[in-house]
């Protein structure tokens, strides 16, 4: 309760500029102008991240890295996962035999990612890149990777995920910092 009332606040007192700052690091490919967020909706992003990293002791930056990976920042997707599971929300956190209305909301997405990451992954596993390799695709994929590459398909290493989600988040950051800057 406390973490969607910090949330709440945040979404009050997030800049446009930083908002815009996030938007602006997710274009829609093939699609010159076009974001997959608008500035309101990233504000709403930014504000759930950052109440569920404060939660949980996590890098709002990665979250949102995550987010974008995971769904385009669409907090009503559903992947489907092996055993007729599906992942839902944002964050996509871990295979379910249904999705909740709840892990469609844009705060609990990112809130139960956060919590996932935490307690599954983070909190078990020796370092953050064996952390990631384990959000993105299980136990299964941490042992696989101690072999080598597992081509998810030509040319994408599964293994290199953790890069994948520390480049964007790194990217986030600098472009949110650049944008708090501005404002001072």
């Amino acid at each position: 309760m406390l973490t969607a009332l910090i949330a709440t606040f945040l979404s009050l007192v997030i800049p446009d500029a930083e908002a815009d700052a996030l938007r602006l690091t997710a274009p829609i490919p093939g699609n010159p102008g076009l974001y997959y967020l608008t500035v309101d909706s990233a504000r709403e992003h930014i504000a759930a991240a950052s109440a569920a990293a404060l939660a949980t002791g996590t890098d709002v930056d990665l979250l949102l890295s995550i987010a974008w990976h995971e769904s385009r920042y669409k907090a009503e997707a559903m992947g489907l996962e092996r055993g007729r599971m599906v992942s839902c929300g944002v964050m996509q956190p871990h295979p379910k035999p249904r999705c909740e209305e709840e892990d469609l909301v844009v705060f609990h997405g990112y809130l139960r990612g956060a919590q996932h990451l935490r307690r599954d992954w983070l909190d078990k596993t020796p370092s953050l890149h064996v952390a990631l390799i384990g959000y993105a695709g299980g136990w299964a994929a941490i042992e696989r990777c101690k072999s080598g590459p597992v081509w998810i398909r030509p040319g994408v290493d599964g293994c290199r995920t953790p890069e994948v989600f520390l480049h964007r988040a790194r990217r986030i950051r600098q472009a949110r910092l650049r944008a708090s800057k501005s404002l001072s």
